[in-house]
Parts: structure tokens; sequence; C-alpha cells
């Protein structure tokens, strides 16, 4: 007889805030398929790949958004804009939960709720939603912020570009269809590459130094 895997919940942090999400999947005690091995082993060897490219070589975040202006035509965005907003949101509660942890007190840490019971989910939700209202008092003189998002607009898709040039953040998403995304994911590398990583990035494997490996590893 084979082995039932049960369900789990899973609570991922984002790396620019702290949005919970549930993911369903299965127990360890489960094989894994070969098609998943494969694709994973496929990953780790691009990994491996992008390091051994990677040397040291860096530009400051100003000296970055000006290249993206002169050599692709980046423009910022209203800081009052929905987008711009949105996104500062939540680099502020990344930032919240990377620097001043202390503020969230017991909210910092909220346990999965039981995926069985329907009243541990809601007690889960309104935890959440607690912490969400502790997140918006925090007051701005405790997270002071220099952001600003700047983006390039190519048929239906965007490039967009996060930067807080008081807090070590700096990130490139993208969308849009199948050719645009080409485009992007080319330009992206070429300004995580511009961005570059110093020697002590390296050494110590800091946030930016993943943020290049991922983009050059991403073919």
């Amino acid at each position: 007889m084979k082995k039932k895997c049960a369900s789990q919940i899973a609570i991922i942090g984002g790396a620019d805030g702290p949005v919970s999400i549930f993911v369903a999947g299965k127990d360890g005690g489960c094989k894994v398929p070969l098609k998943v091995r494969i694709r994973n082993k496929r990953s780790q060897m691009r990994r491996k790949r992008a390091e051994k490219k990677i040397h040291p070589g860096a530009h400051t975040k100003e000296e970055t958004i000006v290249y993206a202006k002169e050599h692709y035509g980046f423009l910022a965005l209203d800081q009052n804009c929905r987008i711009c907003q949105d996104e500062k949101k939540s680099v502020r509660e990344g930032i919240i939960y990377k620097y001043k942890p202390e503020l969230l007190g017991e909210f910092l840490h909220i346990s999965a709720p039981d995926s069985s019971d329907e009243k541990s989910f809601q007690k889960f939700y309104e935890l959440l939603q607690e912490r969400e209202r502790i997140l918006d008092a925090v007051p701005d003189e405790e997270v002071p912020m220099e952001f600003q998002m700047y983006e390039l607009l190519s048929g239906k898709g965007h490039i967009r570009i996060s930067a807080d040039f008081k807090w070590d953040i700096f990130g490139v998403s993208y969308g849009g269809d199948r050719k645009q995304m080409k485009k992007f994911k080319r330009i992206a590398q070429d300004l995580y590459s511009y961005y570059g990583v110093t020697e002590e990035d390296i050494e110590n494997i800091t946030e930016r130094y993943a943020a290049l490996v991922c983009a050059k590893s991403d073919v």
C-alpha cells in the first residue's frame, strides 16, 4: 500500500514584506518526483555557474539609477501613486521585520493554524489583522525612508526598480507577455550586474550578492 502523504500549511515571509502565504504541499516522507529532482538539479547547476562568473565590482544605487535612466529610459514614478504607495508599504514592513523586530513584540512570529480546525484559521486571520494594525501604527520617525520607484513601459508590459536610499534596498521586478518578459529579464540582469557586489558581499553572501546570483542564473 502506498503511503498517504499529509498536506501541510507553510507560512512564507516575503523578502520585502511579511505577507503570509498558504502553500499546499506534502510532508517530508513523500518521494520527490523525478521531474522535480531534475529541475532542482538544473537550478543548482545554473546557480553554481552564475556564482563562478561573479567578481567584485559595484556601483551605488544612485549611479545605478542614473544608468537605468540614461541607457533604458526609466522614469521616476509619482510618490503618491497607488503602485508606489503599495510597494513602499511592503518595503517598510520588511524593514521593520529585519531591523526593528522588537516593535512587533509577540506578533513577530505567528504560528501556522491547524489545517483541520476552522476556528484555528479564524484565530490566525485575526492575529494577522492585528499585526497589520501594529505595522501601520509604527511612527514614520521609527522607520525613516527615502523610497523611490522607477518604471519603464513597453507595450503592455513594465519593469520597475524599487530603491530606498537610506536602507540597503534595491530590487527589480517586471511583468508582461512572453516577448516583453524576455526583454525585461535581460534588462534586469544588466541592472543587477551594473549594481554589482563588493568583496564583502561575496564573502558574507549578502542579500545583494544573492540577488545578483538569482538574476544571473535566471535563464
